[in-house]
């Protein structure tokens, strides 16, 4: 008899193990696709903004429904620009095309934000400009049209799921130009003593840090 009682415990407690994970799988928000989200107009936008005097343009927005309830969940933001209002190739895509063939028309700030709202680099959107219209010194123009959007994702590792793009909003800058150049690849050096260093100490380059020299007629990626 004792057996049986603790058999029909076992049941009861396996039973509601199950019902108990049903319960939290039925709960958790289920990942849908956004069809629409808003980038708020900023105050300045009907003035000229001078981007060699402005530090960050502060951008607002909505949140995409990510899930049928609108559940909080951990979305993603950059912000893109452009010159024409055309978001087909990015800068870097067009860097990474060993064709040519790719002409960049928008540029992605680096920055990123899980809040709906951010300071764009006045900086980083020159240089989105000068990569894009290819401008040398002494042909920038006095003013240039520009429009900014924001891209929310749900990153996952490296994937982005479910991106969507929001409106986009006209502004006119006062550009400068800045030299552009490929960033030189980073030194990185083997420590300790299976090198013959030391872990410990000043970390001397060719005694307690050896260096990695680059390989000679290697392409090193343009962007990093």
């Amino acid at each position: 008899m004792k057996n049986k009682y603790i058999i029909g415990a076992l049941l009861v407690g396996i039973t509601s193990l199950f019902a108990s994970c049903s319960d939290d799988n039925d709960s958790n928000p289920t990942l849908i696709q956004p069809t629409e989200f808003a980038l708020n107009t900023p105050a300045y936008a009907n003035a000229t903004v001078d981007l060699e005097q402005s530090t960050g343009l502060d951008l607002t927005w909505s949140q995409p429904k990510y899930t049928d309830d609108n559940a909080p969940i951990g979305v993603t933001y950059e912000v893109q620009v452009s010159p024409t209002n055309s978001f087909t190739v990015s800068t870097d895509e067009a860097a990474a095309d060993e064709s040519g063939e790719k002409v960049a028309d928008y540029g992605v700030l680096s920055h990123t934000t899980q809040l709906c709202n951010t300071s764009a680099s006045a900086e980083k959107i020159d240089k989105a400009l000068v990569k894009i219209l290819k401008w040398k010194d002494g042909s920038v123009p006095a003013t240039q049209e520009v429009y900014v959007r924001v891209n929310a994702f749900i990153q996952e590792g490296v994937s982005r799921l479910n991106p969507i793009a929001s409106n986009s909003v006209k502004l006119t800058v006062i550009p400068y130009y800045i030299e552009l150049k490929d960033a030189v690849p980073t030194m990185w050096y083997l420590v300790g003593n299976m090198f013959g260093a030391k872990w410990a100490g000043d970390k001397s380059i060719g005694v307690d840090a050896l260096p990695m020299f680059l390989k000679p007629n290697f392409s090193y990626d343009k962007k990093t």
